[in-house]
């Protein structure tokens, strides 16, 4: 009988027999397997892409955001927000409205040696923009950002119009004028100086690139509807478009107020000596409201008869609504004047002046302020017997800016009255009493 032999003394043999190299009977199977497949392309192995760890990696959960926070955040992003919104904002220059309450800008005039003059009425002082004689009428553009005057042109016995920067620098001239005009102003885009002269409204290109565009024809000029007297786009131009010119002429319909569209052709009445209730009208100093409703003018009777009367009157656009605009009545004897009206800028109030003829004498009143919802009257402190070379509302309505004529006791003056109380602020500024002055619109300061 044999011995059986231990593990130990066998494991050389069975190592042996491991590490024989044997090829399995499936290995051919294998291989054909293998040819038949076609090698994965190198481009979808991700680790040729991305590192490993960054797909290896756990996604991190976002933490929660408590709600107070949120909100706070939410806060700090509006208001980043909109300063990004009120600087860019800032980077652009602003320009008022052509029609309506503005800030208060500069007030211009032309002083005795015939230089306009630029001041403050703030602290008073003055600088010479346009030095040299032979200039007049001095206006600034609705916009607040050109200044149109006229200068004496001797060599044709003319005016030329000449357009410049509101500090008077850079002056060109865009056309000529006659000597007899009447109003004379900017169109509310700022892109034309108006003026009405033998019948007609011309209109300049503000940069002289055009020849002057006539804007109607047959226009009265010398019945006082576009004098001096505060003449501004509004006496002119329907707000808040300036779609529409006003002006008094006669036509079939009868001699009157009419409105005409820019570039039109037939003129639409809206009130005549025809169909005025009010027999032997005659109108004068027509005004649009600044938001365009309504048109403010002075009815007068018996014109060119030393005893005439003479009140302001408002009226719808469409003809409509004809209401006399003061309560106030004189003695039976006594006969009222009223004339030169003047819309405040927000519409509220009409300012015009007053005579009230006696049998003997006259009595000159100053300039009359009228609230319209109450029919309250101020007037102002000043009196002038020969009247103003020119007068208007300041930009903000607050004030009421006049140069007294000549003859008066303030001649040249110009003056600044509170347009609520009728104060007079004396600022020593003197001005041709020929003519009067314009107060620049700006930006509404906040």
């Amino acid at each position: 009988m044999s011995t059986a032999r231990s593990v130990e003394s066998r494991l050389p043999e069975i190592l042996e027999g491991i590490s024989a190299p044997r090829t399995p009977d499936y290995f051919d199977d294998i291989l054909g397997q293998v040819g038949r497949t076609r090698q994965r392309p190198g481009w979808s192995f991700p680790e040729r892409w991305l590192p490993m760890t960054a797909l290896s990696e756990r996604v991190a959960t976002a933490p929660r955001i408590p709600m107070r926070m949120a909100v706070v955040l939410a806060l700090l992003l509006l208001t980043l927000a909109v300063s990004i919104v009120l600087i860019a904002g800032s980077q652009r220059p602003s320009v008022p409205a052509p029609f309506g309450i503005a800030g208060n800008g500069e007030v211009v005039f032309a002083d005795q040696t015939g230089a306009i003059v630029a001041g403050n009425v703030s602290d008073g002082s003055t600088r010479v923009i346009v030095p040299g004689e032979g200039h007049a009428r001095p206006v600034f553009s609705p916009d607040g950002r050109w200044l149109a005057y006229l200068q004496d042109n001797n060599a044709r016995l003319m005016f030329d119009v000449v357009v410049a920067d509101p500090d008077g620098a850079s002056p060109r001239v865009i056309g000529t004028l006659p000597t007899n005009f009447g109003h004379f102003g900017w169109t509310p885009d700022s892109a034309r100086v108006v003026a009405v002269t033998g019948g007609r409204i011309l209109a300049f290109d503000r940069n002289g690139a055009a020849d002057p565009t006539v804007l109607a024809n047959g226009v009265d000029q010398d019945d006082g509807s576009f004098d001096a007297f505060n003449a501004n786009i509004t006496d002119m131009f329907r707000p808040p478009k300036g779609d529409e010119i006003l002006f008094i002429g006669g036509r079939s319909a009868g001699t009157g107020i009419y409105r005409l569209a820019v570039g039109g052709d037939e003129p639409i009445p809206v009130i005549t000596d025809k169909t005025s209730p009010i027999p032997g009208s005659y109108f004068s100093s027509p005004q649009w409201a600044p938001d365009g409703s309504k048109i403010a003018f002075s009815l007068d009777l018996h014109y060119n008869v030393d005893d005439y009367l003479g009140r302001v009157w408002v009226i719808n656009a469409d003809g409509t609504g004809l209401e006399r605009v003061s309560t106030f009545e004189a003695s039976p004897t006594d006969i009222v004047a009223e004339g030169h009206v003047s819309w405040s800028p927000d519409g509220s109030r009409v300012a015009f002046q007053r005579w009230i003829n006696h049998r003997d004498s006259v009595d000159v009143r100053p300039v009359v302020v009228v609230d319209l919802a109450t029919h309250r009257e101020t007037e102002m402190a000043n009196v002038e017997v020969n009247g103003y070379g020119g007068w208007s509302w300041s930009p903000d309505g607050a004030s009421i800016l006049q140069v007294p004529n000549e003859q008066s006791a303030d001649a040249g003056a110009v003056l600044v009255l509170d347009a609520s109380t009728g104060e007079r602020r004396t600022i020593g500024w003197t001005g041709d009493f020929g003519q009067g002055a314009s107060w620049q619109r700006t930006v509404p300061q906040s």
